[in-house]
């Protein structure tokens, strides 16, 4: 559908342009990587793809890590096209009450407790 004469791309809101469900295993941030690239490429978006590319294996990679149901449990990824920008949507089965935020000491890597 054609925006209407005067409506920029990105007043239409978010235009979904893709998802991929992944298994919580660490080789599942490598697909997701393989999925942005291929989106990036699709959708003819001009960005910093290293570092977007980062952002993303830092967000599946805490949804992995985080992530916790009974049974069999897997991370979704959506994509949504917002006028030139790429939105991301991260999800998993994550029960915030057992995540507990602390503060990290300055000299340590990571912020697995």
């Amino acid at each position: 559908m054609a925006p209407e004469w005067g409506v920029r791309d990105d007043e239409l809101g978010p235009r979904w342009v893709g998802a991929i469900v992944l298994r919580p295993e660490p080789e599942s941030v490598a697909r997701a990587r393989r999925w942005f690239r291929k989106i990036v490429a699709y959708e003819h978006l001009v960005c910093a793809v290293d570092d977007c590319e980062l952002m993303l294996s830092e967000l599946v990679t805490n949804a992995i890590r985080c992530g916790d149901a009974e049974g069999v449990w897997r991370v979704r990824v959506d994509w949504y096209r917002v006028g030139t920008t790429l939105r991301v949507k991260v999800r998993n089965p994550g029960r915030v009450a057992t995540l507990r935020p602390r503060r990290a000491k300055p000299d340590e890597i990571g912020g697995a407790a």
